[in-house]
């Protein structure tokens, strides 16, 4: 669960791209990330990780997401497993500050606040790294357009994305028919590949500005063996808080 999150919020956070930005590797790339993002919609989520000895763990959940004028606001409410039922983390920033999070337990009525410091919240057995949805797109990336090629049968346009401060670097894989994200490939500073997340069945978007979420993400961690498999089973964009 940790690493699906780490990975979903950090596309979550991307800037808007500006309607006039010439469609290079950057712009190719934050365009397909803008398109995923929950700000301002709701989503409806259902979660199955099973980590390197085969131990499964099903989470259910809505997500709420919005940001406007230097405010943002990030809302998890689990619905299942009956355990967790009723809880509700909700992160709030201003004007960059470093996120509160409040975190409801229907169990005892009660409201436990903490500040982020390290971007996650430890929470019965499952750490929640909603933290990162407040952290701001790195400006030392260096994006490499490597032409069109073909995955999964599909034609693609793949970018290499390297970080500036030798943390390592990703392959993008963009449909060339509408410049959505289908497919991501991390790897660290030794050239190792670390992880894997694929976008799968795309619904048909209407126009050029309308959010695309996948119908499920798979993601695997090729290190330590966890690998996820998250479920959006209804989004709603835009909404108004």
């Amino acid at each position: 669960m940790k690493v699906l999150l780490f990975f979903l919020l950090v596309l979550w956070s991307v800037p808007v791209v500006p309607e006039a930005a010439p469609c290079d590797a950057r712009s190719a790339v934050l365009k397909a990330m803008e398109r995923l993002s929950p700000n301002n919609a709701r989503l409806w989520l259902d979660m199955e990780s099973a980590d390197g000895r085969g131990r499964v763990q099903m989470r259910s959940m809505e997500l709420e997401a919005e940001q406007e004028a230097g405010f943002r606001r990030l809302q998890i409410e689990l619905t299942a497993p009956e355990a967790l039922k009723g809880v509700r983390i909700t992160a709030r920033s201003e004007n960059g500050d470093l996120p509160v999070a409040e975190v409801f337990m229907p169990a005892t009525g009660r409201v436990q606040k903490m500040r982020i410091e390290q971007g996650s919240i430890s929470l019965m057995g499952s750490e929640l790294p909603v933290g990162t949805w407040f952290q701001e797109a790195s400006t030392s990336l260096v994006y490499i357009d490597e032409g069109r090629t073909e995955w999964e049968g599909v034609k693609v346009r793949r970018i290499r994305v390297v970080h500036g401060s030798d943390l390592g670097w990703a392959y993008f894989y963009l449909r060339e028919a509408d410049g959505s994200l289908l497919y991501l490939e991390r790897y660290n500073k030794e050239d190792k590949p670390t992880a894997t997340a694929a976008f799968e069945a795309y619904p048909l978007a209407n126009d050029a500005e309308e959010r695309l979420w996948p119908a499920q993400i798979r993601l695997k961690n090729l290190s330590s063996g966890e690998q996820t498999l998250l479920v959006i089973r209804k989004g709603l964009w835009p909404i108004k808080s």
